[in-house]
């Protein structure tokens, strides 16, 4: 999945669609969001994020990276 975004401070939401955890990982900033789980439709996880500078982003799920739950922020 690609995301695209412009500089400045992004708000992201996880919903909880399934009984597996999630969450979202952002190496280049040193984010981890916090897990959603439960029941399907239960819970749900905001967090802010801030693209300082242009460039592209990598992001994964700390759980299922090996299943290819990735994709990347282009910031511009």
């Amino acid at each position: 999945m690609t995301v695209h975004v412009r500089t400045g401070t992004v708000k992201i939401t996880l919903k909880d669609m399934g009984s597996y955890p999630h969450n979202i990982v952002i190496p280049g900033l040193g984010v981890t969001s916090a897990t959603v789980t439960g029941a399907p439709g239960s819970g749900s996880v905001s967090f802010t994020v801030t693209f300082k500078h242009p460039g592209h982003y990598a992001f994964h799920c700390q759980y299922h990276q090996s299943a290819g739950m990735v994709g990347a922020f282009v910031v511009s």
